[in-house]
């Protein structure tokens, strides 16, 4: 769902990658995987200029789970565009992303997951509820991590 839009619902991703460059073992291939979850169908890795458009409901999960094996000063680039339609059911309630792990995720990982979720779904709720931009949260994470890196040092 649209955070302002209450009523718009995500129906179409287009992913375009940007990358000039990109080798397969850095990772980062976006993977779709059945309405189950139980198996993933397809692998798109990011090489430039290629795009993929695909259907958004309950079950179209997508994703890059594995950490991306770039090295410095390389990143993943990509743009992404959404189409939304207004929602026919004047019941249908706002709902946030729902993460998945994968059948072969250990305990931690499902853990970490879910985790992950909830947290999303309270931030969605807040952004809703006092009209906060994603420019604001991630104004206050780059605070946190700034504090973190003194911390390190």
């Amino acid at each position: 769902m649209h955070h302002y839009h209450k009523r718009w619902r995500r129906r179409i991703n287009l992913i375009l990658y940007m990358n000039e460059r990109w080798e397969d073992d850095w990772g980062g291939a976006l993977e779709l995987w059945d309405g189950d979850m139980q198996a993933c169908v397809e692998r798109v890795p990011p090489y430039l200029n290629h795009a993929l458009i695909f259907n958004t409901n309950e079950t179209s999960y997508h994703g890059y789970p594995d950490p991306i094996q770039c090295p410095d000063g390389v990143q993943r680039r990509s743009v992404a565009l959404y189409y939304y339609a207004a929602e026919a059911d004047s019941s249908y309630s706002m709902k946030s992303t729902n993460y998945k792990s994968r059948p072969d995720d250990n305990a931690v990982d499902r853990i970490k997951i879910w985790l992950d979720k909830v947290a999303l779904d309270i931030y969605s709720r807040l952004k809703v509820r006092f009209g906060w931009s994603d420019k604001f949260a991630s104004n206050i994470l780059s605070k946190l991590a700034r504090g973190k890196k003194k911390r390190d040092e």
